[in-house]
């Protein structure tokens, strides 16, 4: 079913506007006798994978470095070893989404997606701003009318999804993959979480147009860096060099310029690396393998779950460059 563009708007802008759900409890303390352990492999043509350990327990962990050439070729071996035989494979959180919901909010405040009768979005933008975004959606195959009605949020998800789409990115893969191998093995596949994401998607689109303005632009940067290095962080992702790609890799900023204006997605991040440290910890106390697929910049960043887990005791070895 194809649905209007306001509400598939709405529908990406509410996965990227709030991505997790409010923090799980918090784990007991840890004890001495319960002292985690991480490791880390990168076979040769193969993606680099910690492992965490407790006991008779263990989670492997395969970072993702977001938008990905359709066509890269990786060795799929390591994986394959690592998923036969485990526990579970477990997803990051995702929103809940309710297409009524999504339509009733359209309905009433469809409105607020549009620029004003007469304006456009290349006419609103301050002369700077402007020749980017030109210069951004000239790379994404896509004239000044595509976005000519939008509000600048909306423009936004629009601009990366049409980059993505004319260079032959996905953000399917690695997932898809594991996914598959997963159902292959016969290994349960879940996500950690879902999560409520509607409040944040009202409280963003209610900002003045010069407040989303910095999100438009955060969105024209990032993908300046995707047109430069997208192909060679996917590289030394597939070659296990985490070192390497970490130079490369861009997430979207557009969250964390979601979470700086909005109160209702500014937990965002905390509580997304929060529930799969805990879904980590959690899975350790039981034995047996399990795996987890987590973005690299969640993985590794300050605060992120590697920290998270290293403040439980967790001894990490960095990849080899």
């Amino acid at each position: 079913m194809k649905y209007p563009v306001g509400i598939s708007a709405i529908a990406v802008l509410a996965v990227l506007a709030a991505a997790v759900p409010a923090p799980a409890q918090a784990p007991p303390p840890v004890v001495a006798d319960e002292i985690y352990t991480v490791s880390v492999t990168a076979d040769s043509r193969g993606p680099a994978i910690w492992r965490v350990s407790r006991g008779n327990a263990e989670v492997w962990i395969l970072a993702t470095v977001g938008l990905m050439p359709e066509d890269l070729e990786w060795n799929k071996q390591s994986l394959e070893k690592v998923i036969t035989g485990a526990k579970q494979v477990m997803l990051p959180p995702q929103p809940d989404l309710n297409l009524i919901d999504i339509g009733w909010f359209y309905l009433w405040n469809s409105s607020l997606i549009y620029q004003p009768r007469g304006q456009t979005l290349e006419g609103s933008l301050p002369e700077s701003l402007r020749a980017r975004f030109v210069a951004v959606r000239t790379l994404a195959k896509r004239e000044a009318d595509r976005y000519a009605r939008d509000i600048p949020a909306v423009a936004a998800i629009k601009l990366s999804g049409d980059f993505a789409r004319a260079r032959d990115l996905t953000r399917r893969e690695p997932r898809r993959t594991v996914e598959r191998i997963a159902r292959e093995a016969k290994v349960k596949i879940a996500n950690v979480g879902t999560f409520e994401v509607m409040p944040a998607v009202r409280e963003l689109l209610n900002l003045p147009h010069d407040k989303q303005r910095i999100c438009l632009e955060q969105v024209v940067a990032d993908t300046e860096q995707l047109a430069r290095n997208a192909e060679r962080a996917s590289d030394a992702w597939a070659d296990g060099r985490i070192l390497a790609a970490q130079p490369h890799y861009s997430e979207t900023r557009l969250i964390d310029c979601a979470t700086s204006l909005s109160a209702s997605a500014a937990s965002v991040e905390t509580a997304h690396n929060t529930l799969l440290a805990n879904a980590i910890d959690a899975a350790l106390r039981t034995p047996g393998k399990s795996v987890a697929v987590i973005p690299l910049g969640p993985l590794t960043r300050k605060g992120g779950v590697l920290d998270l887990l290293g403040s439980k005791g967790v001894t990490i070895h960095q990849p080899e460059a």
